[in-house]
């Protein structure tokens, strides 16, 4: 049996942030400059961070998954409070049994039906 203390978790989750985070600014910055104006390298860090960490909360671990979760955090707010569907998003992203690019899929569709086709994440 393999026991993994608390310390080796926060370590492999700090391995697995990084790059997610560094990811995840590159594409905001890539996809969304005119959003980002006003960001600074710091801000969109900590932005990125806690949308890395909450992902990695929920089970949200590769890297597309992460840029389109920051993507909606971005456009919707950080706990999609803007999304039109606060109570079903957090429902979605709350589900144990969900992978998470499972739960990222079902939150770009359910925002594409209710912005009537409109996409959510091509905007620029």
């Amino acid at each position: 049996m393999l026991l993994i203390r608390p310390s080796q978790l926060s370590v492999l989750a700090a391995m697995l942030r990084s790059p997610l985070v560094s990811g995840t600014m590159a594409h905001l910055r890539r996809r969304y400059p005119k959003m980002l104006v006003g960001w600074s390298d710091q801000s969109l860090d900590a932005f990125c961070g806690r949308v890395v960490a909450r992902g990695i909360d929920l089970g949200i671990v590769d890297e597309q998954s992460a840029a389109h979760l920051a993507t909606l955090m971005l456009f919707y707010g950080e706990q999609l409070e803007r999304s039109g569907d606060a109570t079903w998003a957090a429902d979605v992203l709350a589900h144990p049994e969900l992978p998470g690019r499972v739960k990222v899929e079902a939150l770009v569709e359910r925002l594409l039906e209710l912005s009537d086709g409109r996409p959510v994440l091509n905007a620029a």
